[in-house]
């Protein structure tokens, strides 16, 4: 579980900054599982599509998932 504490981090993150927004992750992969990611749901779709912050904040975590190794999909 490369990664745990980091996505766990991206979730309360996510929960603090948008209020009554619900935010999960799950190892996610290819059939074979050579090739595995994270990925991070949000329960509110305006802010995922069109809220700034929000873009913003995912692209600095997808940066920071790469630079631990690991892979992080919104």
């Amino acid at each position: 579980m490369k990664g745990w504490n980091f996505i766990l981090s991206i979730i309360k993150q996510i929960e603090h900054l948008f209020p009554g927004t619900i935010a999960y992750g799950y190892e996610d992969g290819n059939l074979p599982q050579t090739h595995k990611w994270w990925t991070v749901c949000i329960s509110d779709y305006e802010i995922y599509m069109s809220n700034p912050r929000f873009k913003a904040l995912s692209r600095a975590w997808r940066k920071a998932a790469i630079a631990r190794g690991c892979k992080v999909v919104f």
